[in-house]
């Protein structure tokens, strides 16, 4: 296919984010299935990762990367099938999968065509040979049908246990839907959705698929009918009824299957009709208000169980009296939906019981809004009673998230000198099941920042017209003032002719000519003074024109700023998600067994901080796993838990946000740091013996330090944590460690959440200014000279009791010294370091300002000392130091690169002569589509899923329309049966494009016009296709 280079990159980027995004959900699953390796949805979710991978190659032509995606494909389908069982030698070979994959798409998009290497085919030799070992042979398969048959066993279990409920909600089903053929059932059908919903979520939990996707499809028509119209034809009632008679049947089966007697939800259907008729009959007087001891039983067991879940956040043992109360109000209120959801209220109670977990305040307060409503249903005060169905939703979510949510130890303590952290911490596994990322070269912003900004840019162009209003104003009085200036000079050429002519003369006066010239002259003067009235006014009216302009440019500016900042920012769990699979593989390799708790994840920051922060937090892991944590039998000895633990916690504390990592491994042994970095002569021996014990631990992030003696793939190398310390000084952040012997090792890294702004001291040095970041600045004073002294031929002076040695400030930048041979006192700027002062003399300081920082551009990528440069408010450049950098400077200098990122831009030519819909899941097709139809004169629109597509299908008018087969919600054939059966849309035709045989498909899909198999894709057939079906349309 022919385009134009930058669009070909342009689709290979989005071919890398989305393919990055699918490998990464890949890995995660993997994890999760080595952990839950019975649950069977996550096959599904890999299945089908995989399969979008390997259209996705195929779209574009890279045919290596589809082969290797569809042997992944392979395994997993056995897999779904049971016919291998996913161990750790197969777990391992699709962790390579995933690791060439991403090897691969990373090359060809930099080389800009396919990568190849020999590891392709030995991989899917190797993954053949594996799928050779583990098919199950005759013998094989005679015990896989035992287990089955024990697995039965344990599947009639899980069936019964959620059987009485299953029963129910069908029944309810039936019941809703004879409701809904009522006059004005439409009401019903949003409830009947989510009734749906829950019959879901319980075959979830069975292997029942076929009964599952049966509901499943029901939900997805139910869902579009709730988007849409809200309306339910006679006939979609009849189809909805016989799909829900095919699920009785099928259920019918699985009693049969079990020996359980069948439930007959005919005649639970009738009783149901029957207990509503006398509901209704009695609900116009649910308490009978005569009764007015009822009342009072009612509303003092109301108040009863408002006051115990006050009471839950701290204790849990009032559950069973709350129980029994709820018990009471169920009993004596007749309001059918009130009881519902007082039987809502104690199944939470009972899942908050059975946890042993404290509830969270919002929950408590969810728990009383819906118990206000129960008593507002019973005492009939309907104006104020919230909608039925979101007050159970909403008890539905509280269920399902207590029901996910795993109790989890709290961190325990390295030592009593160790902080506790208040944050919960969760497993790894657990995270991955809340947070799913995307690449950092792409950022998914929320449309509704994008609409703020525009309107923000709206403000700010009215703010430039009312500035040209203002100019305009200016210009019209610079003019004013010069004709102004014109009438004085005449006015005083009218004067020196009085003066000449009638008073600087001997002849007599004319008092008649001088009263005159007296008016003139009066004259004059009054239309002076108007004119500077006239003046003051419309200066004074610009004035405040400009001010309030002034005010409001930078009220917009500021929110500008925030919105712009807030759309760069990013969760930290967008680089902790990499973690758990390299401490899995690192494991592996080194013989630990170690888990890993996150906490925190969702702590944001800018996205450049989460971008410099990966390597050093890799550093600092690895470095745990291979110095901190021990050997199994290492810590068995040594009396503990075999696993290990590293905890990986983050949180936000003002404006900045505290990374900490900590292991309860072996700790730090001062006196080997001291003794290696003597061996490497990092420092002397007379340094050492000055060094404190904060120093020494700081030591391990020096250039060109390690304790290995044997140089190993994890480490030992001598490079890795320098990484750390460099990394956080670009980043103006500090970092801290603190260790006990044999019980663990804690690094805590401080950054700043945006690196856009910073607040820096502005000081003077021989005539050139410089910007110190705050962070670094303990305190800035005035010294006199007689208090300086030198030790170990170095200035130094006492503070606070310790020795701190002091610089010039010039010396250090290497330049000019400045005569300080006048002064007395020196303006020293006390900075601390890795735990450490040491004071800059400057010349003087000019006070602190909020700057712009900006790095160094090429050419010149890197100065001595400097780490970037901001403009300030007078206009001046000024370099910002990096203080850290000075302070090695005194003993290792250390020297940083900086790296230029390039950027492209991507123009299209939009046309609209016909238009196409294009719907497909993924992004890469659909932006391959795109050029296709851009190239060639077409105008379209591109949506994710069937759902989109239909409320765009309402909205516009399309002539034509390709799809995908396989997608998530609705496939292709789901889909086009949809469409060809609503009048407005069956005469449009469909393009259907897909990975499968379109020889079978067409058998199966009479009503699609055309059918495009992706490992065939051809331009210009797509093309011919496209014109034909519009051409004889």
């Amino acid at each position: 296919m022919d385009f134009q280079p930058e669009e070909f990159e342009e689709i290979l980027n989005i071919f890398r984010g989305e393919t990055e995004e699918i490998i990464q959900k890949m890995n995660n699953n993997l994890l999760q299935l080595e952990t839950n390796p019975n649950k069977e949805e996550l096959l599904v979710y890999l299945f089908r990762d995989a399969h979008s991978l390997k259209g996705a190659a195929r779209m574009i032509g890279f045919n290596n990367i589809q082969r290797l995606a569809h042997k992944a494909e392979d395994v997993l389908g056995l897999a779904k099938e049971n016919k291998i069982e996913i161990n750790r030698e197969i777990s391992d070979a699709l962790y390579q999968v995933t690791d060439l994959l991403n090897e691969l798409i990373q090359e060809s998009v930099k080389i800009k065509k396919e990568y190849y290497t020999d590891d392709i085919q030995k991989l899917i030799d190797h993954i053949d040979e594996l799928i050779k070992k583990y098919e199950p042979t005759s013998e094989i398969a005679a015990k896989e049908e035992k287990k089955i048959k024990t697995s039965l066993s344990k599947k009639a279990k899980e069936f019964k246990k959620n059987i009485l409920t299953i029963n129910a909600l069908i029944s309810e089903a039936f019941l809703l839907l004879i409701n809904i053929g009522k006059e004005g059932g439409e009401s019903y059908i949003e409830t009947f959705y989510y009734l749906l919903k829950q019959l879901s979520e319980k075959f979830e939990q069975t292997d029942y698929f076929d009964i599952k996707n049966e509901i499943n499809n029901l939900e997805e028509k139910l869902n579009f009918v709730v988007q849409n119209s809200n309306i339910l034809t006679e006939e979609e009632q009849k189809e909805i009824d016989g799909k829900l008679t095919n699920i009785v049947n099928s259920l019918n089966k699985i009693y049969e299957e079990f020996s359980i007697e069948k439930f007959d939800y005919k005649k639970a259907v009738e009783e149901k009709i029957k207990q509503e008729t006398e509901i209704e009959s009695s609900q116009d007087n649910p308490i009978n208000k005569e009764n007015e001891s009822v009342i009072k039983d009612f509303i003092e067991k109301v108040d009863f169980v408002k006051e115990g879940f006050n009471k839950l956040e701290n204790n849990l043992s009032q559950i069973p009296a709350l129980n029994d109360a709820l018990d009471i109000i169920i009993e004596l209120s007749k309001n059918k939906e009130a009881i519902d959801i007082s039987h809502k209220i104690e199944e939470i109670l009972e899942v908050v019981k059975n946890s042993n977990t404290l509830p969270e305040k919002e929950i408590i307060t969810i728990l009383k809004q819906s118990l206000n409503s129960v008593e507002k249903m019973t005492l009939e005060e309907k104006e104020d009673t919230e909608d039925i169905s979101l007050v159970l939703q909403r008890l539905d979510i509280i269920k399902q998230m207590l029901d996910l949510n795993s109790s989890i130890n709290p961190l325990t303590n390295l030592s009593t000198t160790l902080d506790e952290s208040s944050l919960p911490v969760k497993k790894a596994q657990d995270f991955f099941n809340s947070f799913e990322t995307t690449s950092i070269r792409t950022l998914r912003v929320d449309s509704k920042k994008l609409d703020r900004l525009v309107n923000q840019m709206g403000e700010l162009i009215i703010g430039r017209i009312k500035h040209k209003k203002n100019i305009s104003e200016l210009e019209k009085i610079l003019q004013d003032l010069v004709e102004w200036r014109n009438f004085n000079h005449k006015s005083q050429s009218f004067i020196k002719y009085y003066d000449r002519k009638y008073l600087n003369t001997t002849e007599k006066i004319d008092y008649t000519t001088l009263s005159l010239f007296s008016k003139q002259i009066f004259s004059i003067f009054q239309e002076n003074s108007a004119k500077i009235v006239k003046l003051n006014n419309r200066i004074l009216n610009l004035q405040k024109s400009i001010d309030e302009e002034d005010t409001k440019q930078n009220l917009i500016i500021t929110q500008l700023e925030g919105m712009i900042k807030n759309i760069r920012v990013l969760p930290l769990a967008t680089i902790f998600h990499m973690f758990p699979r390299m401490i899995r593989d690192i494991s592996k390799d080194t013989g630990k067994d170690i888990e890993l708790l996150i906490s925190g994840s969702e702590t944001s920051a800018d996205k450049k901080v989460i971008e410099e922060i990966k390597a050093p937090l890799m550093h600092i892991i690895r470095n745990s796993i291979d110095h901190g944590i021990e050997t199994p039998q290492e810590r068995i000895a040594a009396g503990k838990s075999p696993k290990g633990k590293i905890y990986l916690i983050a949180k936000s504390l003002q404006n900045k946000i505290i990374i900490e990592i900590h292991d309860d491994g072996r700790g730090i042994d001062l006196k080997k740091i001291v003794n290696r970095a003597l061996e490497k002569n990092l420092i002397t021996q007379k340094e050492a013996d000055y060094l404190s014990a904060e120093q020494i631990m700081n030591i391990i992030f020096w250039p060109g330090f390690s304790t290995e003696q044997v140089v190993t793939e994890i480490s030992g190398r001598g490079v890795g944590l320098d990484i750390v310390q460099t990394k956080i000084n670009q980043l103006n952040g500090t970092v801290k460690v603190f260790s006990v012997p044999k019980q663990g090792t804690k690094i805590t890294i401080e950054l700043p959440i945006s690196m856009s702004t910073l607040k820096a001291f502005i000081v003077e040095s021989s005539k050139q200014l410089f910007a110190m970041p705050m962070t670094s600045i303990k305190t800035v004073m005035w010294v006199n000279k007689k208090d300086v002294y030198f030790r170990n031929d170095t200035k130094s002076m006492i503070i606070d009791g310790k020795t701190v040695n002091i610089f010039y400030l010039s010396e250090l930048m290497g330049l000019p010294a400045t005569d300080f041979s006048k002064t007395e006192k020196h303006t020293v700027v006390l900075i601390e370091i890795e735990n450490s002062l040491m004071g800059l003399i400057v010349d003087k300081i000019l006070g602190d300002q909020d700057i712009l920082q900006k790095k160094l551009e090429p050419p010149i990528m890197k100065l001595k000392h400097i780490s970037g440069i901001t403009t300030l408010a007078n206009g001046e450049v000024c370099l910002i130091l990096n203080l850290t950098d000075l302070y090695k400077s005194t003993y290792t200098p250390v020297e940083k690169p900086l790296m230029a990122v390039p950027k492209y831009q991507i123009n299209t030519k939009p046309n609209k002569e016909y238009k196409i819909l294009i719907v497909d899941d993924s992004m890469t097709t659909r932006e391959l589509l795109k050029n296709i139809l851009v190239h060639w004169g077409y105008s379209f629109e591109m949506v994710n899923n069937p759902r989109e597509a239909f409320e765009k299908l309402y909205k516009e008018d399309f002539d034509l329309i390709l799809s995908d087969m396989e997608m998530p919600e609705m496939d292709g054939g789901m889909f086009v049966k949809e469409l060809k059966s609503h009048q407005k849309f069956k005469n449009i035709p469909v393009i259907i494009i897909s990975s499968y045989d379109t020889e079978n498909l067409a058998k199966d899909m009479p009503d699609v016009d055309a059918f495009i198999k992706k490992s065939n894709f051809n331009q210009d057939y797509l093309l011919d296709t496209i014109e034909k079906l519009l051409k004889y349309d």
